[in-house]
Order: C-alpha cells, then sequence, then structure tokens
C-alpha cells in the first residue's frame, strides 16, 4: 500500500514542476547605463540619482526595443506598453512631452513569453514573463536606470481559451510593469526606511 502511494505522489511532484512549478533564478543585477543596480522596494534592481525630483520633471517615452519575444509577436506588445506606460504617467500627474528638454524613458525589452498556450486545455491558464531594463536621463545624465523580471498568469479557466486571452494578459504584464516603475520612482528612499 505504502509504495505505490509514493509513486503516485513522486509523480504528481514531477508533473507540477515540468508543468511549471518551479521558481525563476534571482535576476543578476548587472549594470544598466553604467550604474551599478541595488535591489529596490517594487523593482529588483534600481539606481538613482539622489538629487533627481521626478514629481518636477517632464518625461518623453522613448522606445523600448524587444530583443527576444516567445510566442508572442513583438509589434503586439509594443503598442499595449507604450499606452500603458503614458496612461501611468498621466495617472501620477507627471507631465509627458515631446521636447528635446524632457526626461527621456528608455530601455529594451529583453524578453517577453506567452506561456502555455499550447496546453492551455490542460492547465487551464496562460502565463506571461518579462524581463526589461532602462533608465531615465536628462540630457546625456542618466538620473535613474532599473531592471526587472515578472510573472502574470490568467485566471484559471478550464476549456477553450477567451477570445483576446493572450492580449489582455500582456496588457495586464504591462500594467504591472508601468505601476512597478512609478511606484519605485515616486516612493524613493532606501528599503526599509518608513517615509
Amino acid at each position: 500500500m505504502r509504495r505505490p502511494l509514493s509513486l503516485i505522489l513522486a509523480s504528481v511532484l514531477a508533473l507540477a514542476a515540468a508543468l511549471g512549478g518551479c521558481a525563476a533564478a534571482p535576476l543578476p543585477l548587472v549594470p544598466v547605463e553604467g550604474r551599478t543596480l541595488t535591489p529596490g522596494r517594487y523593482l529588483a534592481g534600481v539606481w538613482r540619482d539622489p538629487e533627481f525630483q521626478p514629481e518636477r520633471a517632464s518625461f518623453r517615452l522613448a522606445a523600448f526595443p524587444v530583443e527576444e519575444a516567445v510566442d508572442t509577436a513583438a509589434d503586439r506588445f509594443l503598442p499595449l506598453l507604450e499606452e500603458e506606460l503614458r496612461r501611468a504617467f498621466a495617472a501620477n500627474g507627471l507631465r509627458l512631452t515631446d521636447t528635446r528638454e524632457a526626461c527621456a524613458v528608455s530601455g529594451a525589452i529583453h524578453r517577453v513569453e506567452v506561456q502555455g498556450t499550447r496546453f492551455r486545455f490542460l492547465r487551464g491558464r496562460i502565463s506571461a514573463e518579462l524581463e526589461v531594463s532602462g533608465a531615465i536621463s536628462q540630457g546625456e545624465r542618466v538620473v535613474f536606470a532599473f531592471r526587472d523580471r515578472f510573472r502574470l498568469y490568467s485566471p484559471i479557466s478550464p476549456g477553450a481559451p477567451a477570445p483576446r486571452e493572450e492580449e489582455l494578459l500582456l496588457t495586464r504584464i504591462s500594467q504591472e510593469l508601468a505601476r512597478r516603475l512609478l511606484t519605485e520612482l515616486l516612493l524613493h528612499g532606501p528599503p526599509g526606511e518608513s517615509m
């Protein structure tokens, strides 16, 4: 009786690990724009010029080229990301402008991946993973640099996928990046320090 039960338990654990039950490895904090990053409160790695005051600056969104898109198209993701960044900046009272004097918000999407579309009927959900780094610069001077990686899952819903499930998940991951970036940008201070 004990042997079959342990065999079944081992099989279930192996299946769970194979279907994505393992956590991602920590993101290495490699320098961004020549700045050494430290763990942030909301982003995996952050560097900030102590004199930079984002609430007094105006911003210009620059391109975020996609280096690697897996099981999704970069041209589907980039407009969603740009729209969510615009909304988040406006919602937080930060001025967006196209002048050259504004702080440029730029970066690179190192990897955007949608997983689970082939086995969605079995798992009942899909996931999206995003790895990004970027910087905010005033002219040639970098005032803020960041790096982050995270994953989001769609709600569990067995059966056929919703018509726009992948697009909705990519919108959610864009919103999450904008939320993390602006929260880190506006609520500054070392981790553990009360505000």
